[in-house]
């Protein structure tokens, strides 16, 4: 039995060591990381039903990351809109049209290490609070809101511009995104 607790804890120490080595590896200048696992997740997705509409693009970019060492790497990010009653609740469609070096997205996502899931920060406009939006990939035509968690993000309030808590928007949870 001690035989076998010492292979086992062998083997456990040499996966995390080759797991430590691997997560510690320090982007040079000029490297550039790719993320397919952000391609099946690109597009405009959306979830309708009689009185509600939920409207996701996604995007994917390569941008270049300076204060950490100037080396590319993928990003996701993206817009939402969500209508309730026909009436718009929040949207940020209309950014999708800028220049993503203007930094107007209200979606930043990243993969988990269950490749099939996507974690997407959702802000408000003025990024004053927002959701962490659990995501399961399902097929090439088809994603779920798994779940929302609630964050509150740090405001810094200025002089002349007085901090206002924006509202909290109730999310449809647990519903299917077609790919448009």
């Amino acid at each position: 039995m001690k035989t076998v607790l010492k292979i086992a804890f062998a083997f456990i120490l040499i996966l995390y060591s080759v797991n430590a080595y691997s997560q510690n590896d320090i982007p040079k200048p000029e490297d550039v990381i790719l993320n397919p696992n952000f391609d099946k997740y690109v597009g405009t997705w959306k979830w309708e039903n009689n009185e509600s509409c939920f409207t996701l693009i996604l995007r994917k970019i390569l941008k270049k990351i300076t204060p950490t060492g100037d080396y590319k790497a993928d990003m996701l990010i993206g817009y939402h809109e969500y209508k309730k009653d026909g009436t718009v609740i929040i949207s940020s469609l209309n950014l999708d049209n800028l220049n993503v070096d203007q930094n107007k997205h209200t979606i930043q996502g990243g993969i988990t290490p269950n490749k099939n899931e996507l974690i997407l920060l959702i802000t408000t406009l003025e990024n004053k609070n927002g959701v962490n939006a659990a995501i399961e990939y399902i097929d090439t035509n088809h994603i779920k809101i798994i779940r929302y968690d609630k964050l509150n993000l740090p405001i810094i309030s200025s002089p002349g511009h007085p901090y206002r808590e924006a509202p909290t928007i109730d999310y449809p949870s647990n519903i299917i995104l077609t790919k448009q």
